[in-house]
């Protein structure tokens, strides 16, 4: 599964082949058929991002499966990432859950922070994005605390 997740990035970016965003989408979406986190919510990028029709309750839905696929791992690789599509776009999701946001987005910045701590050299901007997130978060529960 790590393997197709692997290779969807591959044909997605253009890494060793060309680029071909229907090979992309059919690697995501078996490995995602098999539980790979970052396959999962690729794919719901791809769902909403990447068609001129976007499909925001597949993404979603694909969002919230990663999140729940990630609650089980400690993979600082993954885990973040889900649970900054949750933050970001099913944020109600989250309240629904009982999830802190505030919390889980302080998380993601730990996370992110020891993987590039480990050499992670691609994760600045998603840990500018995490950053971001979690200082909207704090200052919607000040607001809400007044």
């Amino acid at each position: 599964m790590i393997a197709l997740s692997n290779l969807g990035y591959c044909y997605y970016y253009g890494r060793s082949v060309p680029v071909d965003r229907d090979m992309a989408k059919k690697c995501w979406a078996q490995a995602a058929m098999s539980g790979d986190i970052a396959a999962t919510y690729k794919l719901g990028d791809l769902y909403r991002f990447d068609t001129s029709e976007p499909d925001l309750a597949q993404s979603n839905a694909l969002y919230r499966r990663a999140f729940l696929l990630a609650l089980d791992s400690e993979d600082i690789y993954s885990y973040p990432d889900a649970a900054l599509r949750m933050l970001q776009y099913c944020p109600e999701e989250l309240d629904k859950m009982g999830v802190e946001r505030r919390l889980l987005a302080q998380i993601c910045v730990d996370a992110i922070q020891a993987r590039i701590e480990d050499g992670d050299h691609y994760s600045a901007n998603v840990l500018k994005k995490a950053k971001a997130i979690l200082a909207e978060v704090s200052h919607e529960e000040e607001d809400a605390s007044e």
